[in-house]
C-alpha cells in the first residue's frame, strides 16, 4: 500500500513537473468601436474594388519582433491574405492576378489574436473586397498590400444560399453589421459605377474625429 502511494505521489509531482514545461495557450481578443459604414460610405472611401478568391493564407508574424520599429509601434499579430482577381469593379489593383489583404488577427507560436473588428478568411472563398493603402501606424510602404476599407465592412462573402444570381452579403458577429448590406453578381459593377458618378455630382464630406466620435456614441453609446 504504501508502496502505492508513494508511487502515485510521484507520478504527481512528476506530472506538474512536465507540465511547468509544456508552452501555455495564449489568447488575446481585441476589440474597438468602429464608424458604422454605408455602401456609398464604402465606395467612396475604398481605393480598390474587388471580386476574388481567397488563393491562400500565409502564415501571421509580429508586426514589430523585439520592437525593432521603436517601441512607439505597435507589435501585433498580423495575417496576409492572398486573393486571386476575377473583377475589378473600381481603380487598378496593383496586381491583376492576385493581391494581398492585410488584417490584425492570427496565430504566432502559442499566442492566437482574435478580432471583432476583422474577418476570418477561408481557402476557396468567393468575396467581394473594399480595400485601401495602408495608412495606419503600422504601414509598410515598400511592401505591395492592401488593408479592408471600414475592417470587416469592407468584406463581402457569397451566400451559398443563392443559386442563380450571386449574392454577396456582409457577414459578422456584429447584430449591427450581420446583413446590413449585400451586393447582387450581376448588378454589382453598375450599382457602383453609378454611385461614383453620383458622388462626383455629390462628393462626401469628410468627418472630423470629433464628428467620427459622435457618431459612434449614437451607433454604440457613451
Amino acid at each position: 500500500m504504501k508502496k502505492m502511494l508513494v508511487a502515485t505521489v510521484f507520478s504527481f509531482l512528476l506530472g506538474v513537473a512536465l507540465f511547468s514545461f509544456i508552452p501555455q495557450q495564449i489568447k488575446i481578443e481585441a476589440s474597438g468601436d468602429i464608424p458604422i459604414l454605408s455602401k456609398r460610405d464604402l465606395i467612396n472611401n475604398a481605393s480598390v474594388v474587388i471580386r476574388g478568391t481567397v488563393d491562400k493564407i500565409l502564415p501571421s508574424s509580429w508586426s514589430n519582433p523585439d520592437f525593432a520599429k521603436g517601441l512607439e509601434v505597435r507589435n501585433t499579430i498580423q495575417t496576409d491574405v492572398l486573393i486571386k482577381v476575377n473583377e475589378v469593379y473600381k481603380n487598378k489593383p496593383y496586381d491583376n492576378s492576385v493581391v494581398t489583404v492585410r488584417i490584425e488577427a492570427g496565430k504566432v507560436g502559442n499566442t492566437t489574436l482574435t478580432s471583432e473588428g476583422y474577418p476570418t478568411f477561408q481557402p476557396g472563398e468567393e468575396v467581394v473586397l473594399f480595400l485601401s493603402e495602408d495608412d495606419g501606424d503600422l504601414a509598410n510602404p515598400n511592401e505591395n498590400y492592401y488593408v479592408l476599407t471600414g475592417m470587416l465592412q469592407g468584406k463581402f462573402s457569397l451566400n451559398e444560399k443563392t443559386s442563380t444570381d450571386k449574392t454577396f452579403v456582409n457577414k459578422s458577429d456584429n447584430d449591427l453589421l450581420n446583413g446590413k448590406d449585400s451586393f447582387k453578381l450581376s448588378t454589382i459593377g453598375e450599382e457602383i459605377n453609378s454611385t461614383l458618378k453620383d458622388l462626383k455630382l455629390k462628393p462626401i464630406q469628410k468627418l472630423t474625429k470629433e464628428e467620427i466620435r459622435i457618431q459612434n456614441e449614437k451607433v454604440f453609446g457613451k
